[in-house]
């Protein structure tokens, strides 16, 4: 695989401004909780040709990834023997765990818009809207921060092919604010055709082997960003983040039995808006207000005209929606003390149709109100306590409940700095993941739900070093 790519940025810098920049991969740890078990991957890896988000994962210690083919094909991640659907996966502060099954696909990470991406072995900070019985993944997008333009694009064998081009501005207004708005967009395709060992289904008699070609594997995929950044003189900052998804790709099946006329669409959107405001005039630094709203829906349509890959049906369609309004206030006392209290409302919704067959409608509600502290009374020392309850209330085709599952989750976490190059780690906490409402109520006629599923739920503890 090459790439090729170009970018011109006109100077906007203030006189007096210094820029200063530094190799990450030295300091591969996370600043959101310096109590917990991370590692930062840096621009330099995520750009490297022809890698994809499963590709990135594979490399940090303690993740599992699992792919079922090319690279946009289903792939995903699990961290310290947790499965797919325990472990959370965020982009841009949106979770991309489904509805049906709890996973989430890494092939539909746009790794080529990000910045860093986060990986929390163990638990999750408290960003998160799910701890995470094994850890969390953050992938971070690239924000503007300055004018340029650029563009690139990248050729590779079976077909591959993709290009891509970007534009942001930047600039201050007179009372010392700023704004700065990036859009992009990037197309890409393969026809993954490559060569094969069919063993007709036989791995132990080597004498029918033949080599075939892959068939049926291609993929056209279109991805749009559009990133917004808006700075107040008085300290209140606001993020805009959308990001529309589109691939369609031909399902080749298994080897010994292959698909040639199956087809899948996925098709993704996903928005965000964030704002931080000081509580008064007087308290910039020290008291700031948070809010933010998140949505994400998706759907994944499957044609199968021939009947190829046994869905008993010619189409399957499943579409998910889900809406989070989060609120909350942070507190710094003197350098020592920070508090963090909110609270976190969610909807969620799933619909699943058959031709031939009835769909399946379910709707859930979550409230979870939060709280954080951490307490760094020298430079050596932090400790970070986080706690949170979740009330879950879910109707489906059989029924609904209220609150059905109410459950408390949370982390203590210790780090203590007895030299400037080792850091000692500790954390113990509760995880508790309530069933998806595809696991609830069904994915389709064959895989059938179970609604007296009860919420999952542990206790972790770990300790460590950092050197």
């Amino acid at each position: 695989m090459a790439a090729i790519g170009f970018g011109v940025s006109p100077a906007v810098a203030q006189p007096g401004e210094v820029l200063v920049e530094a190799d990450r991969e030295l300091n591969p740890t996370s600043g959101r909780d310096p109590t917990a078990a991370s590692q930062v991957i840096d621009q330099k890896a995520l750009r490297a040709p022809g890698t994809d988000a499963a590709d990135v994962l594979s490399r940090v210690p303690g993740v599992q990834v699992s792919k079922s083919g090319a690279s946009s094909d289903l792939s995903t991640a699990s961290i310290r023997g947790a499965t797919s659907a325990q472990t959370p996966i965020y982009l841009a502060g949106v979770r991309l765990n489904d509805d049906v099954t709890g996973t989430a696909d890494l092939s539909i990470v746009p790794l080529w818009m990000l910045h860093r991406v986060e990986v929390f072995r163990g638990n999750a900070p408290d960003e998160a809207d799910r701890l995470g019985i094994g850890g969390a993944v953050f992938f971070e997008p690239r924000l503007p921060r300055r004018s340029e333009l650029g563009a690139g694009f990248e050729v590779g064998s079976f077909g591959a092919l993709s290009t891509w081009g970007a534009g942001s501005a930047a600039g201050q207004t007179e009372d010392g604010g700023g704004a700065a708005a990036l859009v992009a967009i990037r197309r890409s395709q393969a026809d993954n055709d490559y060569t094969f060992v069919d063993d007709r289904g036989t791995r132990f008699d080597i004498g029918d082997d033949t080599t075939a070609r892959r068939e049926n594997a291609d993929f056209e995929a279109y991805d749009v960003w559009a990133i917004g950044r808006y700075r107040t003189s008085g300290g209140a900052r606001v993020t805009t983040i959308f990001n529309g998804f589109d691939r369609g790709q031909g399902l080749s099946g298994l080897g010994v039995v292959p698909a040639r006329a199956s087809r899948a669409r996925v098709r993704r959107l996903l928005g965000a808006v964030s704002a931080k405001l000081p509580c008064s005039r007087s308290s910039r630094g020290r008291c700031q207000l948070e809010a933010s709203s998140l949505f994400v829906t998706a759907s994944n349509v499957i044609d199968d005209p021939l009947l190829e890959l046994s869905l008993q049906t010619t189409q399957v369609a499943s579409r998910g929606e889900r809406f989070a309004q989060r609120v909350g206030i942070a507190h710094r006392f003197g350098d020592t003390l920070r508090l963090r209290v909110g609270a976190t409302q969610a909807s969620e919704r799933l619909a699943l149709d058959r031709l031939g067959a009835d769909g399946i409608r379910a709707v859930r509600s979550t409230t979870r109100p939060t709280a954080a502290a951490v307490w760094s009374p020298t430079r050596r020392f932090d400790l970070n306590a986080l706690g949170a309850v979740e009330c879950h209330s879910t109707r489906g085709p059989t029924g609904s409940d209220s609150c059905g599952v109410l459950e408390p989750s949370g982390r203590l976490g210790f780090r203590y700095r007895p030299h400037d190059a080792l850091d000692l780690l500790a954390n113990v906490g509760r995880y508790a993941r309530a069933p998806t409402l595809g696991e609830l109520f069904g994915v389709s006629a064959i895989v059938r739900g179970n609604e007296n599923l009860e919420a999952e739920r542990g206790i972790n503890a770990d300790a460590g070093f950092r050197l």
